[in-house]
């Protein structure tokens, strides 16, 4: 049998506690143990939020330090890497040549009163350059390398030419490019190649390796016509000028009217060489510009420089004139930098045997200067007419009024110590002069 609890007795025994705690409250001192265990709580939740803060705060300020470092650190890793790169270089031959001709240059830009005379040239030895702080001694840009060095400074017509030589024995010599050209091996007597005629090396045949670019112009062809007796080397364009020209205009008296003299000297022709040699046609600042503004700039200050004054051979020839040793044509000359081919030129670089005359048509033969697509102007006038003057057209020598107008292929002269950097003298692998 269950006994059901006195539902009065309970309600009597809260009351009595509720009335006992009342009494408890009222008691100075006394702290409601719930309300100060919520404010307890509180403050430790506030509490432990401000440390969690603070900690936030330490953490991000030591992942900002640490990156700080590791940056610094890295830095410095890179600095020492470039000093350790710049002083470790591995340097080419040509880059110490390129070095030897830069210190020189310092050298006499201080020491002025050392430079050579007009017409003149003096050397100075890499010690010297070395022990003068110009340069650093050359084993510390080749390493393990026994080499030697200087710089000879020309005087071109007060214009001053830096060449450097380097010999470090079996590993390299510095080469001149009449050398590399004079070569035993690249002397042949017949076929395609560089023949010994007429006390020059001359270079005929319809395929032959002798092509040269310079190496701030690399864009443009030259060709090795001949090398002479005194080691220059005669060089001509290989293309035309883009523009044409008059090869002259002056008033004829023999033949009364404004068709052109063929005398070379103060024709039309030779002016408009001049300004091609000092790069008057192509350049948009020159007054010059507004006729021939299609012609390209060819020729560098540093090229230039490279650059010899010659007798170019413009004398007068007969048509059925059989000569090739130039005694024609250079029985009258012409001091310059920059002329036109001559006719003996064209007729020996031709290996064909009906090439005889001056307008023998077989002279376009097995002939590398016989460009079918140009025309361009020679040299030299025709003996037999005043007015008339030699062009080459479709392969063919034949005359026309100097008055007419056509391209050009410019020629010129190399000094004897100009240098090769490399090069097999084909189309494709040019011989490059530095």
């Amino acid at each position: 049998m269950s006994i059901e609890p006195n539902s009065n007795h309970i309600d009597k025994e809260k009351i009595t506690k509720k009335e006992e705690n009342e009494e408890i409250k009222d008691i100075p001192g006394y702290e409601d143990t719930e309300e100060n265990n919520a404010i307890n709580e509180t403050n430790d939740k506030i509490s432990t939020s401000g440390n969690n803060n603070s900690k936030e705060q330490f953490r991000a300020r030591m992942i900002k330090l640490f990156i700080i470092v590791i940056a610094i650190f890295l830095i410095i890793m890179l600095i020492g890497y470039i000093i350790s790169g710049f002083s470790n270089k591995a340097y080419s031959y040509s880059d110490v040549e390129e070095q030897l001709v830069e210190s020189a240059k310092s050298y006499f830009s201080d020491n002025k009163n050392k430079l050579p005379s007009k017409n003149k040239s003096v050397y100075i030895s890499s010690d010297t350059l070395a022990n003068s702080k110009y340069i650093k001694p050359l084993d510390k840009y080749l390493k393990n390398k026994s080499c030697t060095g200087k710089v000879v400074v020309k005087n071109i017509s007060n214009s001053y030419d830096y060449t450097a030589y380097l010999d470090c024995g079996d590993s390299y010599k510095t080469r001149e490019l009449y050398k590399e050209l004079l070569k035993k091996d690249n002397i042949v007597t017949d076929g395609y190649g560089l023949y010994h005629l007429n006390n020059e090396y001359v270079y005929r045949g319809l395929y032959v390796n002798n092509y040269v670019v310079f190496k701030d112009k690399e864009e443009i062809l030259w060709r090795i016509v001949k090398i002479l007796n005194n080691n220059e080397v005669v060089l001509i364009k290989d293309s035309s000028t883009n523009d044409e020209y008059i090869w002259d205009e002056r008033y004829n008296s023999s033949t009364e009217y404004e068709n052109g003299i063929n005398v070379y000297k103060n024709s039309s022709i030779s002016t408009h060489l001049d300004k091609l040699y000092a790069s008057k046609y192509g350049d948009k600042e020159s007054e010059d510009y507004s006729d021939y503004g299609n012609e390209e700039v060819f020729l560098t200050k540093n090229i230039k420089n490279k650059l010899v004054k010659f007798n170019a051979c413009v004398g007068t020839r007969s048509e059925n004139d059989t000569s090739k040793d130039g005694s024609v044509e250079c029985s009258v000359k012409y001091e310059t930098k920059m002329s036109l081919l001559s006719i003996y030129e064209y007729l020996n670089a031709s290996i064909d045997p009906g090439c005889t005359t001056t307008v023998s048509p077989e002279c376009q033969n097995y002939n590398y200067l016989a460009d079918n697509n140009d025309n361009f102007w020679f040299a030299n006038g025709m003996a037999e007419n005043s007015s008339k003057v030699y062009y080459l057209s479709s392969g063919s020598v034949i005359d026309l009024e100097a008055a007419n107008d056509s391209h050009i292929k410019p020629v010129i002269h190399l000094s004897n110590n100009t240098m090769i950097e490399s090069g097999k003298g084909t189309k494709s692998k040019p011989y490059i002069i530095r």
